[in-house]
């Protein structure tokens, strides 16, 4: 990592006969900063955004003269405010990225040849946002005789799905939803960014919705919903979401159900049935009470209709669970 000192003796060495106090000068008007943004976020999971990313991302960065041989290098998966200065004549190229806060991914990889990063093997979490960002074709004079910072526009790479719980049954009933899973979901992927997220998955485990809000209870008018950063990944309709449903009150009973994740938002400009980078999904689903109720314990399938939003906001969809034919 290379320290501003570094960086005072490494101009002194390429300019012949000049002093300690010019070099000094020289130095500060062509350190590299940067001006990042990121897009709107969510506040359903902790998300990162313009003023929570502050200086706190990771940069790569390669320059060259124009040969497209990319063998100068300032930054190396580095923090933003580590010191690196323009080298006149270059072209510089950048990949920046952000895994919750000040967050380093010790294998994130950047091709300056063709402006990609890649994060391998990456399992999301619910505390970190990734967001990137890359550039290319940054001229180092152009800022060295403006002295700007680097404007860098993040992107969210993955995706959120939220599912919410309802019920028709009153309040005495007290309705308690538990074991909440989305099967077979791809959790584990390696992503390339370069503009565009490409996920390439590995893992399919799934996700778990432990933390349900209000402890998972549910009645008329009270609803539990929680939010996940997923990988963002196609054929969603094909994913199953299973879970249980109790009744402690007048009457009891517990059930088991099963859900589809099936969307077809035609509004919102949304490829059907895919999790997309940047957007979130709330799947609803109305749990009835009738099918709690003394219950057997059979399988009942619930089907959703779902709701997508966008992190710049997209929608919602009401399901009706059924019970399956004995």
């Amino acid at each position: 990592m290379k320290k501003s000192i570094l960086g005072i003796a490494v101009a002194c060495l390429a300019m012949a006969g000049c002093t300690k106090t010019q070099i000094v000068d020289v130095s500060q008007d062509r350190a590299i900063g940067f001006s990042p943004f990121v897009g709107k976020p969510t506040k359903a999971v902790t998300e990162v955004n313009t003023s929570t990313l502050g200086t706190g991302f990771y940069v790569f960065g390669k320059y060259d003269d124009g040969t497209a041989a990319w063998e100068g290098t300032a930054f190396n998966n580095e923090i933003s405010t580590t010191a690196y200065y323009w080298k006149p004549g270059m072209t510089y190229a950048f990949g920046a990225y952000a895994d919750g806060a000040n967050g380093e991914i010790a294998n994130a990889q950047f091709d300056p040849a063709t402006k990609t990063l890649t994060f391998e093997e990456y399992t999301p979490d619910d505390s970190k946002d990734l967001v990137a960002a890359v550039i290319d074709g940054v001229d180092a004079d152009t800022y060295i005789g403006s002295k700007d910072p680097v404007s860098l526009n993040f992107k969210h790479l993955l995706s959120q799905v939220k599912l919410t719980f309802t019920t028709d049954a009153a309040e005495v009933y007290k309705m308690t939803i538990t074991d909440v899973k989305i099967n077979g979901a791809v959790s584990t992927a390696t992503a390339e960014y370069n503009g565009t997220a490409t996920w390439t998955g590995s893992a399919n485990e799934g996700y778990s919705y432990s933390e349900l809000s209000n402890s998972g209870v549910i009645s008329s008018g009270v609803s539990s919903d929680q939010v996940k950063l997923v990988i963002p990944q196609k054929s969603t309709d094909a994913l199953k979401v299973t879970f249980t449903a109790t009744i402690h009150g007048e009457s009891t009973g517990t059930a088991n159900f099963e859900a589809t994740l099936e969307h077809n938002i035609s509004d919102s400009g949304l490829t059907a049935n895919t999790w997309t980078p940047g957007y979130r999904y709330n799947y609803i689903a109305n749990v009835p009470l009738k099918e709690v109720i003394d219950s057997t314990g059979d399988e009942v399938k619930i089907e959703f209709t779902p709701t997508v939003e966008i992190w710049e906001d997209a929608g919602n969809v009401d399901t009706t669970p059924t019970t399956p034919a004995p």
